[in-house]
């Protein structure tokens, strides 16, 4: 593993309270998503560990998206952080780590990324993408610790300049879509306010709340798309979000029937498959 080198001190904000409370800054890491693992670790065998604690890198070696894919960023140019949230009930934990912890965070990722561009042109791919007029800018990991914490993986490309082949017609930058340069620290001030605002609301249990405002800005909602499950691939419609976090698919049982035949629906997760729209 490579040696990691922690800055003493760093220009980035500190929140009063809450998320971002304490921040560990890194010049570079292999994963924050695995330092913080540790840090929640090492202080819950101190008795205790700082909820709401950030790990912010400027770099990242070993960075992982869903279903183990490599998140590229350049050096400096970019957010890439990972939040330590304490599990309050642990009889929550396996229904907000898959459902609810997502959703608000992608709707705290998405009112941060409207505060640089149009917000009509903010939207989210379920689970956990957010895009910008259909480009991929930032994305989200929510792994636990035990029955101790959540981790939430962020990573938003703020002044990347170009992407892999791969990468280059499916995903942008706030630089590429403003093209204008921006201060990272102020796009971190941004994403704290928004994830101080929507992370309370799962654990006030608002449920309902989150639900309807991810709806609201969830692509391709009553629209054709395409699963990718182990087992199967699926043809339907997106017709919503289930409470516990799940995506709603109305799946034709003959997809050649005649109108008026009945269909079914169905709820998928985010771990058991992957999404693509369809344009038929």
């Amino acid at each position: 593993m490579r040696n990691l080198t922690e800055r003493k001190q760093s220009d980035f904000p500190i929140s009063p309270s809450g998320i971002g409370v304490v921040l560990r800054h890194f010049s570079e890491v292999d994963s924050t998503n695995r330092i913080a693992r540790s840090w929640v670790g090492e202080r819950v065998a101190e008795s205790g560990f700082v909820d709401g604690g950030v790990v912010l890198a400027d770099s990242q070696t070993m960075g992982r998206g869903r279903q183990g894919r490599n998140w590229q960023s350049s050096p400096g140019q970019n957010l890439l952080l990972s939040v330590v949230v304490q599990i309050r009930e642990p009889l929550l934990s396996n229904h907000v780590a898959r459902g609810m912890l997502p959703l608000a965070t992608a709707l705290a990722v998405s009112n941060t990324l409207s505060h640089f561009v149009a917000p009509e042109s903010v939207k989210i791919k379920w689970p956990n993408d957010v895009r910008i007029d259909g480009l991929k800018c930032a994305g989200i990991l929510v792994e636990t610790v035990a029955d101790e914490a959540f981790i939430i993986g962020i990573g938003i490309n703020v002044n990347e300049d170009s992407f892999s082949d791969e990468l280059s017609e499916t995903a942008t930058s706030l630089l590429l879509h403003t093209g204008q340069r921006q201060d990272r620290k102020a796009v971190y001030a941004e994403l704290l306010r928004s994830l101080n605002d929507w992370i309370p609301r799962v654990f006030d249990r608002d449920h309902a709340g989150i639900l309807a405002e991810y709806t609201a800005r969830l692509a391709g909602i009553n629209q054709p798309i395409t699963l990718h499950t182990p087992t199967e691939v699926v043809h339907g419609m997106l017709v919503g979000i289930h409470d516990d976090g799940g995506l709603v698919v109305e799946q034709a049982k003959d997809r050649d029937r005649p109108e008026g035949t009945s269909s079914a629906r169905k709820v998928y997760y985010a771990g058991d498959v992957s999404l693509t729209h369809r344009l038929d």
